[in-house]
């Protein structure tokens, strides 16, 4: 008796539907700054802050000069080895120094990566997400007010007020009666760092105004009562910026400028000169923007889904990711083409729908009908097509 042969039913593949992206989707990544330059000024051992004058060859003239002393060597020349890391010798301000102003006529010293530059040290021009950066401070508090404190306030008022930061090794005894200037000496290997960017803290301004500066510095009731307050308003604001129509087109701009330069230009110019897309945009309320973001759409799936559109060929799932990804590594050239190339208005127009469906869907607004009159209805009575959210 012969058996019977089963054939093997093959799995069928899942369909892919059709879908689109907004630029403006709020993405955030977190970046986090390396907190070894703390441990590295603990070991260090800093007992002093002193304050004089030193001629700056960059700036050909002589600036005031804040010099902070410790007494373990070794850990002073791994903060300057740190610090030569993030580019402090080309760029003093990497270095975010605050004077922290405390009652009683005591001080606060704090160190920590600037917010701008580490941004632009670790991120660089990706525009891909919003980046939230992680990073440490290394807080040192003196009991004594040297008067040259205040006098570097006052001249910090002066539109231009460079100065200069450097780090000594401090080997005579440690009490300040009988310490010995004559034994503090540089540090070999960092120059004195040029800075344009000094800030001043006053513990007696309203605490709103100083919270983050001086909170090294106080007590741990108002420590906890403070992240408490911060953590709120960060909860609010992140809220705010997933349904906000004014956040997404910042973010929409910013993105599509950074990523998609030359596509941009194109668009602009097919706008002037081809009446056929005007045409196409005026009867459905289609905004500027949404073309811009429509075509830059229609070329990356193209790129990136083998030559199809609508990013057919990604799970939906994964298209977050998969667009990010591709975004990041992005470079558009320039060249002699004014035209968007091999793009037709009918899929320019789908690819809007595409896109608003799925904005839509991003800020909970599901919308119940899918055509283009009813998902562009819902954009405007959520306040995504007045002026100032494209």
């Amino acid at each position: 008796m012969k058996k019977r042969k089963h054939k093997r039913q093959r799995a069928a593949k899942p369909t892919l539907t059709p879908q689109g992206y907004d630029f403006g989707t709020p993405v955030t990544s977190a970046v986090i700054t390396s907190p070894d330059f703390i441990r590295y000024l603990v070991d260090a051992n800093i007992i002093a802050c002193a304050y004089g004058m030193n001629y700056c060859e960059k700036v050909r003239a002589s600036l005031p000069l804040i010099t902070l002393a410790g007494t373990n060597e070794d850990g002073l020349k791994k903060v300057s080895e740190e610090f030569r890391r993030w580019g402090a010798e080309e760029d003093g301000d990497v270095i975010q120094l605050t004077f922290v102003l405390l009652k009683g006529g005591r001080y606060g010293v704090t160190l920590e990566p600037s917010f701008k530059e580490a941004l632009i040290r670790l991120v660089g021009l990706d525009r891909a997400t919003e980046p939230f950066l992680f990073f440490g401070s290394w807080n040192k508090r003196f009991d004594t007010r040297h008067v040259a404190v205040q006098q570097l306030k006052d001249y910090k008022q002066n539109v231009m007020s460079p100065i200069l930061l450097s780090f000594a090794h401090y080997a005579g005894p440690a009490d300040p009666a009988t310490a010995d200037l004559q034994r503090v000496k540089p540090v070999m290997g960092l120059a004195d760092l040029l800075k344009f960017d000094l800030k001043f803290v006053d513990e007696a301004e309203p605490f709103e105004q100083t919270e983050t500066a001086a909170l090294p510095f106080q007590p741990a009731s108002v420590k906890t009562s403070a992240l408490k307050r911060q953590r709120v308003l960060a909860e609010r604001d992140v809220r705010r910026q997933a349904t906000d129509p004014v956040q997404y087109s910042s973010r929409r701009r910013s993105t599509l400028n950074q990523h998609f330069p030359m596509t941009l230009e194109r668009v602009r110019r097919a706008e002037q000169t081809n009446p056929r897309i005007t045409d196409a945009l005026q009867p459905n309320g289609i905004q500027g923007w949404q073309l811009q973001q429509a075509v830059c759409n229609l070329i990356l799936s193209r790129s990136i889904c083998n030559g199809q559109f609508f990013y057919a060929a990604i799970q939906p799932s994964a298209l977050r990711d998969t667009v990010l990804n591709s975004i990041r590594d992005r470079i558009e050239l320039a060249d002699e083409s004014k035209e968007v190339p091999g793009l037709r208005v009918e899929q320019i127009v789908e690819q809007v729908r595409l896109d608003a469906v799925y904005l839509l869907r991003q800020i909970g607004a599901r919308p119940s009908k899918l055509d283009l009159d009813y998902v562009q209805q819902r954009l405007k009575s959520n306040h995504f097509l007045d002026n100032d959210a494209g």
